[in-house]
């Protein structure tokens, strides 16, 4: 509605990552001519994550669950090379990222070099949802 044109935009390899980039693309019809799937943007991996409880919130951003699962402060890694990759690489650009919850939580804590504290808080804030945004449970962030 506003105009924006979108130079670039970068999705989770994943499908349903996919296919709203690709109908984004089809949208905003970006100067670039390809969607860039980037494999650092795909959801965590949880491996056995599912039905375990951690009592202790610093505990759960560091403890892997399974041997090839992740932790929170993984993908936060992931997402800090992504930021620098972009900053290095992008920076006079307007770009559109697509991916996850748990990356995106993660990409706010990077970008804004948020210590444990601020990064639970941030999440525990509600801060991650909008209601009012025209794709249900879609986040929209600007990163400047």
């Amino acid at each position: 509605k506003q105009n924006i044109v979108f130079e670039k935009i970068f999705s989770s390899p994943f499908i349903r990552c996919k296919e709203t980039a690709e109908i984004l693309f089809n949208y905003t019809k970006p100067n670039d001519e390809e969607i860039i799937f980037d494999s650092l943007l795909r959801e965590m991996n949880h491996e056995i994550f599912v039905g375990v409880e951690n009592k202790d919130a610093y505990t759960a951003l560091h403890t892997k669950h399974g041997e090839n699962g992740e932790c929170f402060w993984d993908v936060r890694e992931r997402m800090n090379k992504f930021l620098e990759h972009i900053e290095n690489t992008y920076s006079d650009k307007k770009f559109l990222i697509v991916t996850h919850g748990t990356p995106v939580w993660m990409f706010v804590s990077a970008a804004n070099k948020f210590n444990e504290q601020e990064t639970l808080d941030y999440k525990n804030a509600g801060q991650l949802t909008s209601k009012n945004f025209f794709i249900e449970r879609a986040v929209p962030i600007i990163v400047s």
